[in-house]
C-alpha cells in the first residue's frame, strides 16, 4: 500500500486517472489493486491478474513539489500518505494551509466543514497532503472557506498594550469590505499600525494595498480611499494565534493561483 503509480501497459480504462499519477492505497484481492487518483477518484485495476498490469509503479517526484510550495495561504487535498479518514470531509474538498510548523515538517489546515488538523509534510517521511490543483478536481467546486468570520474578544485599547499579549493572543488590525466581512491587513502593516496606535490612540497614518493608498485614522477607527473617497470600518481585533494565522492565510489564499 501507499505505492505511487501511473497507468501501466495494459491501460484500458480511458480517462479514468485524468492524466494524473495515483497511490495504491490497499491490495483488493490477489492481483488487484484499489488506486486513489490525485484528482480524487477511486477504483480497482489489474496487477497480475490475468497478466495484466493496468498501473505501474513509478518514483514519486510529487514529494519534492509539496515540500517546496506549501505555504501559508496554499490550497491542499489529501495527499500519497492520507490516513485520517474524512477529517477533510472527503477526497477532493480543498483546506487552506495556515501554519508551517517550526519543525517545518507538518502544516496546520483548516478545511471547508471548519474543522483544523495538523498533517505530515515530511515528517516520519510521509506526506498527506498535495497542492490543489482546482483545474482537475473532477467537478468539485472550492467551498468559500475564504469567507469564514473569526469571531474577536473585545481588545482593551490602551497604549501600553503590545501586539503580542501575555496570554499568547494578538491583535490583528482589520477592515470591513463591501459584504460586511472582517479582512485582515497584511501583518507588516498589523504591526505598524499597532506600534503608532500604541503611541498614541487618536493618531492618523497612510498604508498602500493593492495599488490604492488610504488614510487610517484611529480615532475614528476607519479608513478612506485617498482616490474613491470610499469609507470603510477598521477593528483592532484581539485573537489567539491559531485564529489569527488562519485569518492572514485565508487573506493570502485569495492572492494564490
Amino acid at each position: 500500500p501507499a505505492l505511487p503509480i501511473c497507468r501501466g501497459r495494459d491501460w484500458k480504462w480511458g480517462n479514468q486517472d485524468k492524466g494524473e499519477c495515483g497511490t495504491v492505497i490497499r491490495h483488493y484481492k490477489k492481483g488487484i489493486v484499489e488506486v486513489e487518483w490525485d484528482h480524487g477518484g477511486k477504483n480497482h485495476y489489474r496487477y497480475g491478474a490475468e497478466e495484466a498490469a493496468d498501473v505501474q509503479v513509478i518514483e514519486d517526484t510529487r514529494v519534492v513539489r509539496r515540500i517546496a510550495d506549501v505555504k501559508p495561504g496554499c490550497k491542499v487535498v489529501r495527499g500519497l500518505h492520507w490516513e485520517w479518514e474524512n477529517q477533510d470531509g472527503g477526497a477532493g474538498n480543498i483546506g487552506i494551509v495556515y501554519r508551517i510548523e517550526e519543525s517545518r515538517v507538518s502544516v496546520r489546515v483548516r478545511w471547508p466543514s471548519g474543522r483544523r488538523g495538523v498533517y505530515r509534510n515530511g515528517k516520519d517521511g510521509k506526506y498527506d497532503l498535495d497542492l490543489a490543483n482546482v483545474s482537475v478536481q473532477a467537478g468539485k467546486k472550492e467551498k468559500p472557506v475564504t469567507k469564514l468570520n473569526i469571531s474577536a474578544s473585545p481588545a482593551r485599547q490602551t497604549p501600553s498594550e503590545k501586539v503580542e499579549t501575555k496570554g499568547g493572543n494578538r491583535y490583528c488590525w482589520q477592515w470591513k469590505d463591501k459584504d460586511g466581512k472582517w479582512r485582515p491587513y497584511t501583518v507588516e502593516q498589523i504591526s505598524s499600525m499597532e506600534e503608532i496606535y500604541q503611541r498614541n490612540p487618536s493618531a492618523t497614518c497612510k498604508l498602500e494595498r493593492d495599488s490604492y493608498t488610504y488614510h487610517i485614522d484611529f480615532g475614528k477607527m476607519q479608513q478612506q480611499n485617498v482616490d474613491t473617497k470610499a469609507v470603510r470600518q477598521i477593528r483592532r481585533a484581539c485573537l489567539n494565534r491559531d485564529d489569527f494565522d488562519l485569518a492572514i492565510a485565508l487573506e493570502q489564499s485569495l492572492h494564490i493561483k
